[in-house]
């Protein structure tokens, strides 16, 4: 048993000692109920700081009150009015221990918890430490891309095979970070969820099939000239002169430019979409509009869009043909949870991983809280590939949704035993609050955040 403090005990020696209740059984018996009940109090407060200790709350609150007038921890040595109030005292509580049921269930959490061993933190802070090291990389290797909530829209005058004379103006879209980050591409490059890099996709496969086939109904390729430029693409989409006496235009049905030596082309395909689009276009074009510029190639049919648009070691062919592009960057639902997408959301995240991991990570230990993350992070990101699969996502909110299901199960459980505990679920609520309307931005998927805490 745990004993009561110093000057408690001196004073029940004292009593003791001088005899005070060797003739008086009544009064003996009454002094050794209270002083049960003192040392119980002393038992029930240290469980309870324990407890408070585990859910962050009521400690601070305590240190303060024992810095001020301490009160005087003598025991009251009050007489009882009869001996049948005991007695009733007694059944009221239940004969087992003088304690009722939830009294002993209280009791024996607290004993448990304050049996558990306290670590370190080492998981949560190094986790955040590498996610905002790789923010800061990425963003002084590939730079800054605009800052806006939507894409820009910009019109400018481009070559063109479509006129005689070799210009045509274009609307296009530039995609914008609203985090303070580098640009679409740039994330995909570096290894954020997005699905058609991690599985064959039927979609993009079925838009590559009709793009040739249109080309193949149309007679085929050619190579076609104005009077400035040269590239290969179908007759249709071929200028044809107003003057033909002036012999300004000409297109080599069926023959690409790239079979021609008195030719050279100066328009290549383009890959001007995360989903692999492909255009034959001017280089300054397709620079201007955030693409890829396949100078090596001279049609659409020979491309494959998708190896440039994930990267890395790029993705495989089905039967080696280029328009059918087969994912494998399966990673991705894990690397996915360290790159963020700016500076902004890196600080968001980081600070409610830190508040929330700190508070499991000092009694769960490092291994139980990386699986935690790993497995409500990869979960996730597999849930919103399957549903939402061209919806880029980084970032470590599936993660943190994880943990945050953690603590509010690890509240339920101990309810009884922790102060103020409605304020703590008030505390999760505004968080989860907070983190679903953040999920309502560009590139933040709130599905993944659902399977975050289903994992």
């Amino acid at each position: 048993l745990l004993q009561i403090p110093e000057d408690q005990r001196t004073e029940t020696n004292t009593a003791v000692e001088e005899e005070e209740f060797i003739n008086d059984p009544d009064r003996a018996f009454q002094y050794y109920l209270q002083y049960m009940r003192a040392e119980q109090a002393v038992r029930q407060r240290r469980q309870r700081d324990n407890a408070d200790e585990f859910f962050g709350g009521g400690r601070e609150g305590r240190s303060n009150r024992s810095n001020g007038p301490q009160r005087s921890t003598s025991i009251r040595r009050e007489r009882l009015n009869s001996t049948g109030e005991v007695d009733q005292q007694r059944r009221r509580r239940g004969r087992r221990g003088g304690r009722t049921k939830l009294e002993r269930q209280n009791t024996l959490v607290r004993e448990k918890l304050q049996s558990l061993p306290t670590f370190w933190p080492i998981f949560i802070v190094g986790v955040t430490f590498l996610q905002v090291v790789a923010v800061v990389v990425l963003i002084v290797l590939q730079g800054l891309a605009p800052i806006h909530y939507e894409p820009l829209t910009h019109t400018d005058s481009y070559p063109s095979l479509r006129t005689e004379f070799g210009n045509v103006s274009v609307t296009y879209y530039t995609f914008t970070n609203l985090w303070i980050g580098i640009g679409l591409l740039d994330l995909i490059h570096s290894g954020i969820k997005f699905t058609p890099c991690m599985r064959r996709d039927a979609a993009i496969i079925n838009r590559n099939i009709q793009q040739r086939n249109r080309e193949e109904d149309n007679g085929g390729l050619g190579c076609c000239q104005n009077t400035i430029w040269v590239g290969t693409t179908i007759h249709d989409d071929c200028v044809v002169s107003e003057f033909p006496d002036l012999n300004n235009t000409a297109y080599l049905d069926q023959i690409p430019c790239e079979d021609t030596n008195a030719l050279l082309a100066n328009f290549h395909p383009c890959c001007i979409s995360i989903t692999g689009q492909c255009e034959v276009m001017h280089i300054r074009q397709c620079t201007d509009r955030g693409g890829i510029f396949h100078v090596n190639r001279d049609s659409c049919n020979d491309t494959n869009c998708m190896d440039g648009v994930c990267g890395f070691n790029g993705v495989d062919e089905d039967n080696g043909d280029p328009l059918r592009p087969v994912g494998n960057q399966i990673w991705r639902l894990l690397l996915s949870l360290f790159i963020h997408l700016g500076i902004i959301h890196v600080v968001i995240i980081g600070a409610v991983q830190l508040y929330l991991g700190f508070k499991i990570e000092r009694t769960a230990g490092f291994l139980r809280v990386a699986l935690i993350y790993i497995i409500a992070g990869v979960g996730g990101n597999l849930m919103s590939a399957i549903f939402i699969p061209y919806q880029i996502n980084g970032g470590a909110s599936p993660s943190v949704f994880g943990l945050l299901s953690v603590l509010f199960v690890e509240l339920f459980q101990s309810w009884q035993i922790v102060d103020r505990a409605w304020l703590e679920v008030l505390k999760l609520t505004g968080i989860l609050v907070f983190l679903l309307a953040v999920g309502t931005l560009p590139f933040i998927d709130n599905l993944a955040n659902i399977g975050g805490v289903l994992f």
